[in-house]
């Protein structure tokens, strides 16, 4: 219930709910895990998850702006009908206990170069997770021939509704201080300066770990169900799977609509161009550029809230 100092938020009470704190937990293969999250729909098997017992139907994380990170709980969608995005996947008929929310990788780019990939690959947007997990059906296999420690950059792509491409990336590469100037054009760049701090890690690093998944097995697929509208169509017999986490997602204002099935991702340092995607409820207009100041977006120094129109 609690909504803090945010402009304009409403109290959200709903009750009574189902929620509960679990003694133990008995592992059955694979990397387990406590579901008390913020995902929605379920198998049969599992316990009521939180937002199936509410009304929400949008849910949009702030991580852009650091000193007041925000996530937004929303009664209706909260991306617009005809705003482009990109589609989720529903990963419950393969055995999965939840509908995480999942969306087809169209290229998997390591340190530069494309992996080829013989067979379809997911990414499941993970806010628990630092890094990246990756099923051993791929980590260090023919189709991606290298350990975790060696990949120091990744870019995941996806399609959208509208034939785009929207990019997430992370890097384990130390990063010059915003308080200090990069080495000028005449020097090398590898000497630091005196005085110079070093340069700081990312807040959360790209560690890339490997991750067994007990589902795809003739038991789990047999269980599993459809009643969503999340697009699973050609993901072949055991897609891989990536869980990514908050390397990629912690400079990136993340919306999920809930009950449609889709996401948008926006990274506000990238807004300064017409051809850059904008927030989810912005409309673009030809010649305009969009900034951020103070919280909210401005176009031509009028202000517009990051809302739905």
């Amino acid at each position: 219930r609690e909504r803090g100092n945010i402009p304009g938020a409403s109290d959200l009470v709903f009750e009574p709910l189902t929620f509960g704190v679990v003694r133990t937990y008995t592992g059955k293969g694979g990397s387990g895990a406590i579901y008390l999250g913020l995902v929605k729909d379920r198998q049969p098997r599992i316990r009521p998850s939180l937002l199936e017992q509410t009304e929400i139907q949008g849910l949009r994380f702030d991580f852009a702006n650091s000193r007041e990170r925000t996530l937004t709980l929303s009664r209706t969608p909260l991306i617009r009908p005809g705003a482009d995005a990109v589609p989720l996947v529903d990963l419950r008929p393969y055995g999965a206990p939840l509908a995480t929310y999942a969306a087809r990788v169209q290229r998997f780019i390591v340190n530069g170069r494309e992996v080829e990939l013989t067979r379809p690959c997911v990414a499941v947007f993970d806010t628990g997770t630092t890094g990246l997990a990756i099923t051993d059906s791929l980590y260090d296999t023919d189709e991606l021939p290298m350990p975790g420690a060696a990949m120091r950059e990744i870019r995941l792509e996806f399609l959208t509704e509208k034939g785009r491409t929207l990019s997430i990336e992370a890097s384990a590469r130390r990063r010059d201080p915003p308080s200090q100037p990069r080495a000028s054009d005449g020097c090398s760049g590898r000497r630091q300066a005196r005085g110079q701090r070093p340069a700081a890690p990312e807040v959360f690093p790209l560690v890339v770990t490997p991750v067994s998944l007990p589902w795809f097995d003739p038991e789990s697929r047999r269980r599993g169900e459809r009643s969503s509208p999340g697009d699973n169509s050609e993901l072949g017999e055991e897609p891989h799977v990536l869980f990514v986490g908050l390397a990629f997602l912690s400079r990136l204002v993340l919306t999920i609509d809930t009950d449609t099935y889709r996401l948008t991702a926006f990274d506000p340092a990238g807004a300064r161009s017409k051809t850059t995607a904008i927030p989810a409820g912005l409309e673009a207009h030809k010649g305009w550029e969009w900034k951020r100041s103070d919280g909210k977006w401005k176009d031509d120094g009028r202000e517009i809230h990051a809302r739905e129109r």
